[in-house]
């Protein structure tokens, strides 16, 4: 989790990507008022979405009978930022992928079971 959100901030203030508002005062002018508050930094990519597809693969590593059912939680949490008009489409496809990628190289390289008596002498 901590390496996806890692990622995620990495990229917003890399790639300084606008919000569907910022667009909206573009065409629209500048009086123009979202139905709900946007955050005050850039959009590329979704923290929701990139927290919530790392998050789906690690929980479904240890519970693999709801995995599926997780990762359809997670595009629906992705989602709602969408709808909220916080994020355009792109912004959600790409955290969603970007967490799962993150949260399975991690389970498949680095949270392998140890030995806990040769760990325990290893000093």
């Amino acid at each position: 989790m901590a390496d996806a959100f890692v990622a995620c901030w990495d990229s917003k203030y890399h790639y300084w990507s606008i919000r569907p508002i910022t667009a909206a005062k573009r065409l629209l002018g500048q009086d123009f008022k979202p139905p709900i508050l946007t955050p005050p930094f850039p959009s590329y990519t979704s923290g929701h979405a990139t927290f919530s597809g790392a998050a789906s693969r690690v929980i479904g590593r240890y519970i693999p009978a709801r995995a599926e059912e997780l990762d359809r939680m997670a595009e629906e949490a992705a989602m709602s930022r969408l709808y909220g008009g916080i994020h355009f489409p792109l912004r959600q496809r790409c955290g969603i992928g970007a967490g799962r990628r993150i949260a399975d190289w991690i389970g498949e390289r680095g949270l392998v079971p140890v030995d806990v008596s040769e760990a325990a002498t290893a000093r």
